[in-house]
């Protein structure tokens, strides 16, 4: 806004902006009232306003500064279950307007941990995290000029119970024996290491080794005594693996059942159903 004076109409105005003319100006001859608006990017803008009559020139020179609009940050991520060694679980995230690392703090269970991955021009936001049993609290505050966000997650993770009862494979057929709807497994289906069996079965034999374990029976724990031969038969749910919670890489035995078991050594051992089978 402003005023010319001694000018007969607007064809004696000459506005440039940044150099360039600029025709978009309101002129009031009567009262020489000048008007113009402009939307301007961040940054400095030169204004030019020249006029001229038969008696000469005059011009005034503005610049106008913009500034860079300021956005607080805003973070957002979500946290997800992983099935690999070195982790439990992976954050993946976005956190905006915040130029690098430094401007963000993550929290694990009250802990500060830098180990995560953030990438300014994307915005993308990474964690590799190995969490504990019970609750995990995990928390992203991102800090700008503007302001600051911050992101409460709390993960909760139950408690495995160690599964199943440790057994030594023995050397002969008969040592391990476990009977399926899908057909019988023996101490030689054990030299695969990579074997597994998760079902209903019929009839189980085996030896724990030095720590025993706990079956199911009947709803309740069973205790489970090294050094002697196991023979379970029953309505049973088994699960054989050495990938077992508690089962250390070897070979363990999860066995819920509606009967107890019999058991012994040497002469009182129960017979094997592999050797019935052979």
């Amino acid at each position: 806004k402003g005023s010319v004076s001694n000018v007969k109409d607007r064809s004696e105005i000459t506005i440039t902006v940044n150099g360039n003319p600029f025709d978009g100006f309101q002129f009031v001859p009567d009262n020489g009232e000048l008007n113009a608006t402009f939307k301007f990017d961040p940054g400095s803008h030169t204004i030019i306003v020249s006029v001229s009559n038969e008696c000469g020139t005059d011009s005034k020179t503005t610049v106008v500064t913009v500034e860079q609009p300021c956005s607080p940050p805003q973070v957002s991520f979500a946290v997800t279950a992983v099935d690999r060694n070195d982790a439990s679980h992976e954050l993946k995230g976005t956190v905006s307007h915040v130029k690098d690392k430094s401007g963000i703090n993550l929290m694990i269970n009250g802990r500060a941990d830098n180990s995560f991955q953030y990438t300014p021009g994307s915005g993308e936001l990474y964690a590799s995290l190995k969490l504990l049993p019970g609750s995990n609290t995990i928390n992203v505050t991102a800090s700008n000029s503007c302001g600051q966000d911050s992101v409460l997650s709390t993960v909760i993770i139950k408690e495995e119970i160690a599964c199943g009862i440790r057994i030594n494979p023995g050397n002969s057929p008969w040592q391990f024996c476990l009977v399926t709807p899908s057909g019988i497994f023996s101490r030689d289906s054990l030299t695969n290491s990579n074997f597994s069996y998760s079902g209903s079965a019929t009839s189980l034999y085996f030896m724990p080794i030095a720590g025993g374990g706990n079956a199911t029976v009947k709803g309740k724990p069973y205790n489970i005594r090294p050094g002697q031969y196991y023979l379970f038969t029953g309505n049973m749910t088994v699960t054989v693996s050495t990938k077992n919670s508690g089962s250390m890489g070897h070979w363990s035995i999860c066995i819920i059942t509606d009967k107890e078991p019999v058991s012994g050594n040497g002469k009182n051992r129960p017979k094997s159903p592999c050797e019935e089978s052979q």
